[in-house]
């Protein structure tokens, strides 16, 4: 499969600090979209997840997965959508999980420290999923 990689520009707009939607087919094959942190390397996204949530138990059955990513309300209409196929990783959790509580939150607040200190503790509970797209879409 060969590797689907966005422009510089592109690129820039997804290192900000966005929500993204995954979007999935549950066991009863409903769609269901769920919000999540996200980093993007360049060719494909990653977040991370407690193993037993029910995202990743979705994601277990191997079905194919969109993953949107929009502008906020004020900036410049510009959306994209990553189509392809997730794998759920035991390695790499806590270190994702640490990257994007630095870029999310202001890690002043005794509360963001406190979540933190938690994944930490329990960050054999975490996974990491990365999700390889096949197809990007994208709009304005």
């Amino acid at each position: 499969m060969a590797t689907i990689q966005a422009s510089e520009t592109d690129s820039e707009f997804l290192s900000a600090p966005r929500i993204g939607v995954l979007i999935v087919n549950t066991s009863n094959q409903e769609p269901r979209g769920i919000p999540v942190w996200f980093e993007w390397d360049g060719s494909t996204i990653a977040f991370f997840s407690a193993h037993d949530s029910s995202k990743v138990s979705y994601l277990s059955a191997g079905q194919p997965v969109s993953f949107v990513v929009s502008n906020t309300a004020d900036e410049s209409s510009l959306w994209f959508a990553f189509d392809g196929t997730a794998e759920v990783h035991d390695s790499g959790a806590l270190e994702l999980a640490e990257r994007l509580a630095h870029r999310y939150w202001s890690m002043e607040e005794d509360e963001h420290k406190s979540l933190l200190a938690s994944w930490r503790e329990h960050a054999d509970a975490l996974c990491r999923v990365v999700i390889t797209p096949t197809r990007i879409r994208t709009g304005s």
